[in-house]
């Protein structure tokens, strides 16, 4: 049934292209949307609802961008596509960078100290 729908290789070749050029308007489409939002994020704030919807998925929103550069790297043209989505690898790193971090908190010279005694019971 699938043969009887792909037909010759020709057919196939041309289905593959087609659909290789989708994906690519797609990962194209998306990286101009994603420059939009930001640049109206940056402009009107969060008075648009529309943007303010957007600003709880933008973790999200990111991911796919990351995830449509790898895909992007398939490409001839992978510079065009991979430069689009650079922005959502700028915004993730910048609004979520600090969270991969570990936390360095330094004590008080003066602070009581704990002391802890433990017991390998198990081993």
């Amino acid at each position: 049934m699938i043969r009887a729908f792909l037909g010759t290789p020709v057919r196939q070749y041309r289905l593959w292209r087609t659909a290789k050029a989708a994906v690519r308007a797609g990962i194209i489409a998306y990286g101009i949307l994603f420059v939009l939002y930001l640049l109206a994020r940056l402009t009107v704030g969060e008075r648009w609802n529309l943007v303010a919807f957007a600003n709880n998925l933008l973790p999200w929103l990111c991911w796919i961008g990351m995830a449509l550069t790898i895909v992007g790297l398939l490409y001839r043209d992978r510079w065009l596509l991979i430069s689009l989505q650079l922005p959502a690898f700028v915004v993730f790193g910048i609004a979520y960078g600090g969270q991969f971090l570990p936390n360095s908190p330094s004590p008080q010279r003066d602070a009581p100290t704990l002391t802890v005694a433990f017991y390998n019971v198990c081993g």
